[in-house]
C-alpha cells in the first residue's frame, strides 16, 4: 500500500525551545469608534490585484480589510474575476481594469490606478 510510514516533528526540535517561557501579556485597547461614524470615517483602502483565474488573494485581502474594521475596500482588478469575488464579498467596491491577452492587469492602467490611489484611498 504505502511502504514505511514515519511520524515525526516538523519544525525546530523541542529541546531548542522547551525551557523558554514565551507569552504575550500586553493587549493594547482598541480605539472606540464614533457612534456617528460611517464608512468614510473608518479608512479607505485600494487593492490592485488579481488576474484571470487568480481571485483568492484579491478577495481575501480586500475583504479582510472590511472584516478588520475598515470602511471602504476598493478592488481594482480585471473584469473576468469581478463576478466571482462579488458573489462572495458584495461589500467590496470594484473598479474594472483593462487586461492583457494573458488575463493579467495591463500596464495601460497605470495613470488610472495612480489617480484612484490619490483620490479614493488612504492606503494602497
Amino acid at each position: 500500500m504505502c511502504g514505511n510510514l514515519t511520524v515525526t516533528h516538523i519544525g525546530y526540535p523541542p529541546e531548542l525551545y522547551a525551557d523558554l517561557d514565551t507569552y504575550v501579556n500586553f493587549f493594547p485597547p482598541l480605539l472606540a469608534r464614533s457612534p456617528a461614524g460611517h464608512k468614510g470615517s473608518f479608512g479607505k483602502a485600494l487593492f490592485v490585484a488579481g488576474a484571470e483565474g487568480y481571485y483568492g488573494a484579491p478577495m481575501l485581502s480586500s475583504y479582510s480589510f472590511l472584516k478588520a474594521g475598515g470602511g471602504y475596500s476598493r478592488l481594482a482588478t480585471v473584469k473576468s474575476i469581478i463576478p466571482v469575488i462579488a458573489a462572495e464579498a458584495p461589500s467590496i467596491v470594484f473598479h474594472e481594469l483593462e487586461s492583457t491577452s494573458a488575463g493579467s492587469i495591463s500596464s495601460d492602467n497605470y495613470d488610472r490606478v495612480f489617480k484612484m490611489a490619490q483620490d479614493l484611498a488612504d492606503m494602497v
